[in-house]
């Protein structure tokens, strides 16, 4: 489930978690990037890393987890905006979040400009890789 396969989940069983308003719980999303960062930073820091070493490692296991989940959307916000926290932290900067949002936001028109010429939202094209 954490990986975005859905496909052991029975439809009624969606369409309950559906009715609940949980199904956030059975999607993929930043909150599953969230965690693993402060999973990952925690780990690093009981095995006493240099926030270097953490920052790298916690980057690089982020990089793979975007590669398994296949470069879903809000996936690939969250360990954007994710890695370049990282990336500060070791810099001893003092981060402005919403500065980094703002960048992860920058970095993805850049990258998928081809998605700003649709001028409704399409779910199905700004899904596609």
């Amino acid at each position: 489930m954490l990986l975005g396969d859905r496909s052991f989940v029975d439809s009624s069983v969606v369409l309950a978690f559906q009715k609940t308003a949980a199904y956030h719980v059975l999607v993929v999303a930043g909150l599953h990037v969230g965690a693993l960062v402060i999973f990952l930073w925690w780990v690093g820091k009981r095995l006493r890393f240099s926030m270097l070493a953490i920052s790298v490692m916690t980057s690089l296991a982020l990089t793979a987890y975007v590669g398994i989940v296949q470069d879903r959307p809000p996936i690939l916000r969250a360990a954007l905006i994710a890695t370049l926290y990282l990336c500060a932290r070791p810099l001893f900067r003092r981060v402005e979040l919403l500065n980094t949002i703002g960048h992860a936001a920058l970095i993805l028109l850049i990258w998928k400009r081809r998605r700003l010429a649709i001028p409704v939202f399409n779910f199905r094209f700004w899904l596609r890789p």
